[in-house]
């Protein structure tokens, strides 16, 4: 028996649903049901009856919850006495994101402690996968083309991993210093959007600078459309970075230009970039997180999760 299923079993019982337990654990319902299952096994005996509204304990189910609940209490105050207190680790993992640096930065100067560890590192969307599979890191934060979502998905499923949508956004041109003018900003925008090629504007290159290339990134994505084809605008990436400050600095002040998703706050539209939509609401950006659905996020990690939705729903 495991710590684990009793954690699970605890909540199940408190929630009386499967599927909100598995909200509150940031797992899947299936795999909340599979330790539910294999714990009633080892018992030898059901611990609730299930319904189509949700579960309920059994007589054995509720004598056995309050042991349960005691012995996760009680395993609470071991890892805290002073002798044997280990440091908890909160390691984030997340694409490049000004505001995901931004919660961050809020999170810890409103919750940080001296009894946790933090990590928080900026990747690509292949190199997180490869993290969150290998387990080192428990939780990631996104940028994905809604489109893309289905490929997304049967990737994570394949290693365990899940996704979580957290906001739509918009997938924009972000113009670098010479855009900085409203002409310019209308004549490119209306170049981007053209329907057809009844018109053949001169090819003009915009340079980029952009975050470490993969299948899953906004550029990537448009490149691959057809809506690319008929843009009189080449894109070409002349500066690689996963550096927040370099980007935004190359885009106060040089030519350069970025493919991403909108702002998710009020304050980041605030700074006034100059963008320029590249497919209005037909392609919506998703942003969410990603994390394995076969394991636990510990307390800290979880309070972190919960932290990042409140600020995205108060937006």
């Amino acid at each position: 028996m495991e710590l684990k299923q009793l954690q699970y079993f605890v909540i199940c019982a408190e929630t009386q649903s499967f599927r909100k337990a598995s909200s509150l654990l940031f797992t899947t319902q299936s795999n909340v049901s599979k330790v539910i299952k294999s714990l009633e096994e080892e018992l030898g005996q059901p611990l609730f009856r299930r319904s189509q509204t949700g579960v309920m304990l059994t007589e054995k189910g509720k004598q056995i919850y309050e042991y349960a609940a005691a012995t996760l209490d009680s395993a609470d105050r071991i890892l805290n006495c002073s002798g044997q207190t280990s440091k908890t680790e909160l390691k984030i993992l997340t694409n490049p994101s000004s505001w995901m640096a931004n919660a961050f930065c809020r999170y810890y100067k409103e919750y940080g402690s001296a009894s946790t560890n933090y990590t928080f590192l900026s990747s690509n969307t292949h190199d997180i996968i490869n993290s969150l599979t290998a387990e080192t890191a428990s939780l990631a934060f996104i940028y994905v083309m809604e489109q893309q979502l289905p490929f997304l998905e049967r990737q994570l499923s394949s290693n365990h991993l899940s996704f979580s949508p957290l906001k739509k956004l918009s997938a924009v041109l972000y113009l670098g210093a010479e855009y900085n003018k409203e002409e310019n900003q209308q004549a490119l925008s209306s170049a981007i959007s053209q329907d057809g090629p009844d018109s053949e504007p001169e090819e003009e290159e915009i340079a980029l600078i952009q975050g470490y290339e993969d299948e899953f990134t906004l550029r990537s994505f448009w490149n691959s459309t057809k809506l690319y084809d008929k843009s009189p605008h080449r894109f070409r990436v002349a500066v690689t970075t996963n550096s927040d400050y370099l980007m935004n600095e190359m885009l106060n002040n040089t030519s350069l230009g970025n493919i991403s998703s909108g702002y998710i706050s009020k304050e980041e539209y605030s700074l006034h970039r100059p963008a320029v939509s590249l497919y209005g609401d037909e392609k919506p950006v998703v942003f969410g997180c990603v994390f394995r659905n076969d394991r636990t996020l510990n307390a800290e990690t979880m309070h972190f999760l919960k932290y990042i939705r409140k600020e995205i729903s108060a937006e």
